[in-house]
């Protein structure tokens, strides 16, 4: 019997099994497959309230405040942005050591600023509140060197050059231009691939000899983010030794080798903190309000005092969208930022146009302060929390705002259960 049973093995299921593991809890989290944790671009989003210009340089906490005040059914709004706030700062201190330990550090997050601006391999300067290691240098002007590796058809750096420059200048009020930068090393093979390719170390030498007379105008060099999938702080060191000046992969798109490194150390980390981990389960048992195990595919049933539900959105099958909207484990009614999703007619939250916001992608189940799901106004499960993109009413691309959701409500979750825990005892 555990503590405390995890479903889910993203960013939200991990800071909540680590949180809990801090507290001396027996924890067991339940995973299936990756999910949309291993697709980051490599860039931590707090808070970027929709229709913002970043010239107005308002603060990440200003940022969250306003999506709070616009948005009820956030998880901003439900917790309180203040108490977010906290929450995910208390996260931070949860996952840092997990990405120090791999390499992965991250700069500090202060939510007193503004958000920086990153390069992304779309094409466009993108606002964040800070970024895993290798892409820790945000821009604020100045000469850029863009990288183009010879075949790379998934990363057009005249193309990212242009818009990084327009952006520069029309959203942040920056003067910054770019220099393209091509080299014979070929990139022809896919992301992955690439990355893997740069693990061997001779590989990444011969990049970095082709660069090394090329950068004496640039002021920072920017890569596709394929700086190798388990050697990127050999790879990185190789290349800032050759070029003399700050070395960036830009942020990932899909395929993404940033997700991945995240995801594999989010893995260790459990490891590491005695965290036992189970495979996918499939169906629940319930019996007075509360949920007494979840059950394998194969029907071992797999026991705890209390879970957290961590299964994300669409992507990892947290919510299902085939006949109707659903949460498939519990059963639990689905929300939109629009309210309940009836579970016979979801035309309601898809629009006719599909250039407009479908608020179908914000859906996922409603939740109350201390993260219980609800159902008919009431606590669907005493014993049942919530955490990350399982929760409905936002959507994450939209307010920038997936990973302070993620370690807010992994953190509250797993308080929330572990309060419930003591008051129990």
């Amino acid at each position: 019997m555990f503590d405390l049973l995890v479903i889910g093995g993203g960013l939200a299921g991990t800071i909540a099994a680590l949180e809990a593991r801090a507290s001396g809890a027996r924890v067991a989290l339940c995973t299936r497959s990756w999910g949309a944790t291993a697709l980051s671009t490599g860039a931590l989003d707090v808070a970027f309230a929709p229709g913002s210009e970043p010239t107005q340089r308002r603060s990440i906490a200003g940022h969250a405040h306003a999506i709070a005040n616009s948005r009820a059914r956030h998880p901003y709004a439900v917790l309180g942005a203040d108490r977010a706030l906290n929450a995910m700062t208390d996260g931070l201190e949860r996952l840092t050591p997990a990405l120090e330990a791999a390499g992965l550090v991250i700069p500090p997050i202060d939510s007193a600023k503004p958000n920086g601006a990153y390069v992304s391999s779309l094409g466009a300067l993108v606002p964040a509140a800070t970024s895993l290691m290798p892409h820790a240098w945000p821009v604020g002007g100045g000469r850029l060197g863009i990288v183009q590796l010879a075949g790379d058809a998934s990363f057009d750096a005249r193309h990212i050059a242009k818009a990084v420059t327009h952006d520069a200048r029309q959203s942040w009020g920056w003067d910054l231009s770019c220099d393209i930068i091509a080299v014979r090393y070929d990139g022809s093979h896919g992301s992955m691939a690439v990355a893997r390719g740069l693990d061997d170390l001779g590989a990444a030498e011969r990049l970095a000899a082709e660069l090394k007379d090329r950068t004496a105008n640039v002021d920072c060099l920017v890569l596709p983010p394929v700086l190798g999938l388990v050697r990127y702080r050999e790879v990185l060191a190789i290349l800032r030794a050759a070029v003399k000046v700050p070395v960036i992969e830009a942020l990932a798109h899909l395929p993404s080798v940033p997700g991945v490194r995240l995801q594999n150390a989010l893995d260790r980390a459990l490891r590491e903190a005695d965290v036992t981990i189970l495979g996918e389960v499939s169906s629940a048992e319930t019996h007075g309000g509360r949920v007494t195990a979840v059950l394998s595919p194969s029907g071992e049933r797999l026991m705890a005092h209390y879970f957290v539900l961590a299964s994300g959105r669409f992507i990892s099958g947290g919510i299902v969208f085939d006949t109707k909207v659903r949460e498939p484990l519990f059963d639990l009614p689905t929300v939109s930022e629009l309210g309940l999703i009836e579970k016979d007619a979801p035309q309601g939250v898809v629009r006719a146009d599909p250039r407009e916001s479908h608020p179908l992608m914000t859906a996922g189940v409603d939740v109350n302060r201390t993260l219980q799901p609800m159902s008919e106004g009431r606590v669907a499960f005493g014993n049942l929390f919530a955490a990350g993109m399982v929760i409905g009413g936002f959507a994450s691309r939209f307010a920038l705002c997936a990973d302070g959701v993620a370690l807010a409500t992994g953190v509250i979750a797993a308080r929330s259960a572990l309060g419930a825990t003591k008051a129990a005892a």
